[in-house]
């Protein structure tokens, strides 16, 4: 459900870098989804949410072990699901009714995105 995808030693935007600073001492859940959490500057938002904050990771397989992310079962702060990440997207955004919101942009979408929301060949 992602318009593009950075790609290893691709450049962040400079909103990434400012929104950062201002917007996660506020972030009381932070979701990471499809990531390895082995390049910087991205992986370290892990780390620089406060300490309060709840991590929702979404992944295929457990990730950020090294950074202190508990994806067991047991953990306080973090939740794991071993899932792909657009099913679980679009599973959440469906369960916060947002749905529509997704609709009218789904032309924005990839393909495989547009597949999975069934939109793909119909015109709009």
């Amino acid at each position: 459900m992602k318009p593009s995808t950075v790609l290893y030693g691709s450049s962040f935007p400079y909103e990434f870098f400012e929104l950062s600073e201002s917007d996660l001492p506020r972030t009381d859940l932070l979701l990471i989804a499809g990531t390895s959490l082995t390049v910087s500057p991205a992986n370290q938002l892990a780390l620089w949410a406060p300490r309060t904050a709840k991590r929702f990771i979404i992944n295929r397989d457990p990730v950020g072990q090294a950074m202190g992310i508990d994806c067991s079962n047991r953990s306080e702060r973090d939740l794991f699901t071993s899932s792909d990440c657009d099913e679980a997207a679009l599973r959440l955004i469906t369960e916060l009714g947002w749905r529509g919101d997704l609709d009218a942009k789904a032309h924005l979408l990839p393909e495989r995105s547009q597949a999975l929301l069934g939109i793909v060949g119909e015109e709009g």
